[in-house]
């Protein structure tokens, strides 16, 4: 085999080895983002069991992490009461770090991000006649 081929054929195996390794890289970055949401996941699930023992308004909440990245969620409610006085704003910031919908009134958010984090719900129970 003359050099220009021997050339060619290293520029061809070297092609395939780079294509390899970008494929391995992306493969190693869906697997920390699989591992970080299972992490996250693990975390929550412990979070939201604690939260549902709650009983007053100004119980500690154990703060959730951000399901995508396993990171603290910034201007995370420390109570229940908290959450009850978020604005609308700072209730669609926690809802998508929660990956949840922001649609609705602010008290539907407010109710959505306390089932979110295993608050339990208020029902309002009318008196059977």
């Amino acid at each position: 085999m003359g050099s220009s081929q021997s050339l060619a054929a290293d520029a061809g195996v070297q092609s395939i080895l780079d294509a390899l390794d970008k494929s391995l890289d992306k493969s190693l970055e869906r697997f920390d983002c699989i591992t970080a949401r299972m992490s996250a996941s693990d975390y929550n699930s412990i979070a939201r069991t604690q939260n549902s023992l709650l009983s007053g308004p100004n119980d500690a909440i154990m703060p959730l992490r951000s399901p995508s990245t396993n990171s603290a969620i910034p201007g995370f409610p420390a109570t229940p009461y908290a959450i009850d006085q978020l604005q609308a704003a700072a209730a669609d910031t926690l809802l998508t770090a929660l990956e949840q919908s922001t649609d609705g009134s602010i008290a539907a958010k407010r109710e959505r991000i306390g089932i979110a984090i295993g608050l339990a719900v208020k029902r309002n129970v009318s008196e059977a006649p």
